[in-house]
């Protein structure tokens, strides 16, 4: 691991050790971790890797120069730098590994280069910036990719990408599943989507309501996660709702079930431990269609709502009709 004290660092291409130079390609795991007097980083040409948790918990660095050589970016590499404002990614960049940029507060998400391949998870959670475009040449993306996110409002896929589409949606589509993997405040889930992917919307503070279509028949786990939804429909077709998935909503009140069998759902599904703040168990209302509510309450995990409420006629149009009408109720 490096030891300095000084704010300007430079990693350079080639070092002496007594007559004999050898050239650097790469930054090893951990080598300027929690260097807190790091300001204004440089890498020089010719470095081809920055290892693992490399400069994780620098909190201080704020400017990043990356050499055009870079191929890949390693697990947690700037992980909790939280003055990093901006960095420019190189143009032969293949791989951003998984939380290489996560807990980055002030960092505005880069462009991405059209050589990028892989997407780790938690790649930019809890990053900046408003919009973010995935190139043709990705060809993995991790859960969790923009998790945390909340300022986003535009989320596109190029084109000629053969494995994720965005479809006009500002979403993250995996095609081969038909999964939504990445979504943000302005998604419209299109009607074809069957699984919403883990920590999907996780983070999304500013999203307080969106509408699940009928096609999807599977939420999985964390996917709405901490997010600020007041109210959510679960399609009737839904048969998989995993662990965590509506978790520390603080504001969700209103959960309203189409499903007129319902399956057991983990009892941590709606769950929220945050001190002060009630979960929907309590302090929300369950509303399920007319003639279900003993089903409801004899199924584990539903039957943890403390109040059930059956609706008639019971439709998706006729629940956007029930929650307009309260809405103007409460507010007038």
């Amino acid at each position: 691991k490096a030891a300095t004290t000084t704010s300007d660092v430079t990693v350079p291409d080639t070092i002496s050790v007594g007559n004999i130079i050898y050239k650097v390609t790469a930054i090893d795991k951990y080598a300027f971790s929690g260097i807190n007097s790091l300001v204004n980083l440089t890498i020089a040409e010719g470095i081809i890797t920055i290892g693992s948790n490399a400069f994780q918990n620098c909190n201080n660095m704020q400017r990043v120069t990356l050499p055009s050589s870079l191929t890949q970016i390693g697990d947690y590499a700037f992980d909790y730098c939280g003055s990093l404002t901006s960095i420019h990614l190189p143009t032969q960049l293949k791989e951003i590994k998984s939380y290489a940029f996560c807990n980055c507060t002030s960092l505005v998400i880069p462009t991405l280069p059209e050589s990028l391949e892989t997407i780790g998870q938690w790649a930019f959670g809890y990053c900046q910036g408003n919009s973010i475009s995935i190139p043709a040449s990705v060809k993995k993306i991790g859960s969790g990719a923009l998790s945390g996110c909340e300022n986003l409002t535009s989320i596109s896929v190029s084109s000629g990408n053969s494995n994720y589409s965005s479809q006009d949606c500002n979403a993250i589509i995996e095609k081969n599943s038909n999964t939504l993997i990445a979504g943000c405040q302005t998604t419209n889930i299109p009607n074809t989507i069957g699984c919403i992917g883990k920590w999907a919307f996780c983070g999304q503070k500013k999203m307080t309501s969106i509408t699940i279509p009928s096609s999807v028949t599977m939420i999985d786990s964390l996917a709405f996660n901490n997010s600020g939804l007041t109210t959510i429909t679960i399609p009737a077709n839904a048969r998989s709702i995993a662990y965590r998935a509506f978790a520390f909503c603080n504001d969700l009140k209103t959960i309203t079930s189409l499903i007129e069998s319902p399956v057991a759902i983990p009892e941590d599904v709606f769950m929220n431990t945050r001190e002060g703040i009630e979960s929907p168990y309590t302090s929300g209302t369950l509303y399920v269609p007319k003639g279900t509510k003993a089903t409801y309450q004899a199924t584990e995990g539903w039957n943890l709502f403390e109040k059930i409420v059956e609706q008639e006629p019971f439709t998706e149009r006729s629940e956007e009709r029930r929650v307009g009408k309260e809405c103007r109720s409460r507010w007038s």
